[in-house]
């Protein structure tokens, strides 16, 4: 009766909104903290396991084997989690990713786990691969010097250095419970455990914004007098709830849920979503947050409207076995059935709650491609019928288009343009410009004027294709033709930097063109064949024989900032006039190095239909052509042909009009004629 209660209890607190949960927390039971041994964590003192700790009702393997977000899409000839194997091309450990460059594979090292998690843990829950490797054995049974768990370079370390990594010292990183089902996780601490190798450590640093753990000399301590004489926590000081909006963006975007808090938010590889497309989760308005965007004082809409009426992310990317919001996979669901029938009762779903969250299906989310369109779209909370009554020919408009490219009308928040790895900066890290912005975003004082996505072909779950808005982003990088494969970011640097941190002499000859000893930014491009040989033959001194230059061009679908009706696009001249969006250049990049075109990535769910082309100044350019793409735009094209047709159609329709007119106009007139002559007669 107890574990009823306890499971309805939770049940409330996963389908109630939000705003409604500070009412409703001590609705959780009281929690014990347990250790990876079994051991109450108060008594024991060791690191909280949250297997463990939340094992106890829920289960926690279910759960892990059925989290993307654990896994990231790792390949599952690697690795095979409970109850699911993961086979969706490459993860996002794998995938080279041009915002942080560095990857991990669990076979070719060119980031040690260890390290990895070192540096980029904060943006991964645990579990998975970070608690067992390849051949399913933990972590933890390692020998220090096992080859799976280098530890290959630091920032701050000579690159090239490599060490042993003691896992039984570290700990691993559990899958992190509390990070997205706190109110307020300590981010900072979790994140500050996961830098210096205290792996163990990491979920009960999140703990520290509730009071029931500090740090003392160096060490987690409990305190005790916030447990009850049971040993447990109540749930006022652990209110454990349905994650919120924030939660998500710790690790996915920018998101602002308080009202009216002037905010201004800087690019940072931290808020992804937001680095590369501008999106701003956040129900006020523009005009009253801390951006300086152009025009605000007129912009009254508000930077999303469904963050606006109070939405969160998981009304949209929930549970895929929750039974308020169940929706069966398209593999399993029988087709003869219109609603689906796995439902699971309460108690079986709090018990084994899917982790595997309801997906839409953007450019860039390669991860569990199979769950794409699971999450809820447009249209199924929005009615066609009765609304868009001014728009001509609305079926064919939502056929060919989807709802983003009208709703999302312009993104008022910079996103990146060009990542440049061929070069590094001064501090080590790529040259990247952005769009929307005119000056460096950091400063506050810059002015953002925001930017129109560009509309390309996105290929639909059922065949079709239809318009979405798109940010590209335009990468180059140097690759490794021996290998295959991106060269590690180590060896660039050690090819470019002297030991004290300084360009390499060699490198300042070449790139120095104004011959004052040092280079600047303007100068850090490879904009000639003598600078693109001379970076050559520093990686080959470095270790690398055959390098050349690579570019990619990355899609990344913008599916939120929604603006409400009213500020909609309704203007037809915006697509269908002379001056139509189809006509505008797009600006890929303000160079490209060593005159290497890009290229669009290959799992791309989008097409590029027109012409990729170099301006006066250099600039890359991306015209689009919505012939190409398959589009004829009234008002806005023309064919000579139909021109011709036209004419001699309007020719021809008013010279038969006169001849239909002028012979009854005659015949009416002989009538007319014969008829008073035979009055006379």
């Amino acid at each position: 009766m107890k574990l009823l209660r306890a499971f309805s209890g939770c049940l409330g607190l996963m389908l109630l909104p939000a705003p409604a949960l500070a009412s409703v927390s001590a609705l959780h039971p009281p929690v014990e903290l347990i250790d990876i041994d079994g051991g109450a964590a108060l008594t024991t003192g060791r690191p909280v396991s949250t297997m463990r700790t939340c094992g106890a009702c829920h289960d926690t393997g279910y759960i892990a084997g059925h989290s993307y977000h654990v896994w990231l899409g790792t390949n599952e000839e690697k690795f095979t989690p409970s109850g699911r194997g993961f086979d969706h091309g490459p993860g996002l450990l794998e995938r080279f990713d041009p915002l942080t460059y560095e990857r991990f594979d669990p076979e070719q090292f060119d980031l040690g786990l260890a390290d990895w998690l070192r540096r980029f843990g904060t943006h991964h829950v645990g579990g998975g691969f970070a608690v067992q490797s390849a051949d399913g054995r933990s972590l933890m049974e390692l020998p220090s010097n096992a080859s799976t768990s280098p530890l290959t370079h630091v920032r701050g370390v000579e690159p090239g250095t490599s060490e042993p990594w003691d896992w039984q010292s570290s700990g691993v990183v559990e899958m992190n419970c509390f990070l997205c089902h706190l109110p307020d996780p300590a981010v900072d601490e979790r994140s500050a455990e996961l830098r210096a190798g205290r792996f163990a450590w990491a979920a009960t640093a999140t703990l520290a914004e509730t009071g029931l753990v500090t740090r003392e000399a160096g060490q987690w301590q409990y305190a005790a007098d916030h447990f009850d004489a049971d040993g447990k926590v109540p749930a006022t000081l652990l209110p454990l709830r349905k994650p919120a909006s924030h939660n998500c963006g710790i690790c996915h975007g920018a998101v602002q849920d308080g009202p009216d808090e002037p905010f201004f938010l800087p690019p940072s590889v931290d808020r992804p979503m937001t680095e590369t497309t501008g999106e701003i989760i956040a129900g006020t308005r523009i005009r009253r947050s801390g951006m300086n965007v152009a025009g605000k004082e007129e912009l009254s809409r508000p930077w999303d409207v469904h963050a606006e009426r109070l939405l969160v992310c998981s009304d949209c990317h929930g549970s895929l076995n929750n039974p308020a919001f169940f929706a069966e996979s398209r593999q399993t669901q029988p087709t003869h059935l219109k609603h689906p029938t796995g439902r699971l009762a309460i108690g079986e779903f709090l018990k084994t709650p899917s982790h595997d969250f309801g997906k839409g299906h953007s450019s860039q989310a390669t991860v569990a491609r199979d769950l794409d369109g699971s999450g809820r779209d447009c249209v199924d909370c929005h009615r066609l019928e009765g609304t868009h009554t001014w728009l001509p020919s609305v079926e064919r408009h939502m056929s060919s288009m989807r709802c983003e490219a009208c709703h999302v009308p312009r993104l008022y928040a910079a996103a990146r343009r060009q990542t440049d790895w061929t070069l590094l900066s001064p501090e080590r890290e790529a040259l990247v410009n952005y769009r929307g912005v005119k000056g460096d975003p950091h400063d506050p004082r810059t002015l953002v004027a925001g930017y129109q996505p560009v509309l390309l072909q996105r290929n639909e779950l059922d065949g079709s294709t239809r318009l979405a808005p798109q940010n590209l982003v335009t990468t180059w990088y140097w690759l490794d033709r021996q290998r295959g494969r991106p060269v590690p970011l180590p060896q660039l640097q050690q090819a470019l930097f002297a030991a004290d941190g300084s360009y390499r002499r060699s490198i300042v000859q070449a790139l120095d063109e104004n011959h004052d000893g040092s280079v600047t930014i303007e100068e850090l491009r490879l904009d000639s064949d003598a600078k693109v040989a001379a970076i050559q033959q520093a990686l080959q001194s470095a270790g690398v024989a055959d390098a050349e230059i690579r570019g990619e061009i990355q899609p990344y679908g913008v599916h939120h900032d929604v603006a409400p009706g009213v500020a909609a696009l309704r203007d037809c001249r915006v697509c269908h006039g002379g001056d139509s969006r189809f006509s505008r250049s797009t600006v890929l990049a303000d160079y490209v190095p060593g005159g290497v075109m890009p290229v669009m990535v290959q799992d791309a769910t989008v097409r590029l239909a027109g012409d990729l082309l170099l301006s006066d100044d250099g600039r890359l350019l991306y015209q689009p052509n919505a012939t190409r793409a398959g589009i004829y735009l009234l008002g806005y094209e023309s064919f000579p042909w139909v021109d011709v047709i036209g004419r001699w159609s309007l020719i021809l329709v008013v010279i038969g009009v006169l001849i239909h007119g002028g012979t009854r106009v005659f015949l009416a007139s002989f009538a007319d004629s014969k008829k008073e002559t035979e009055v006379r007669s």
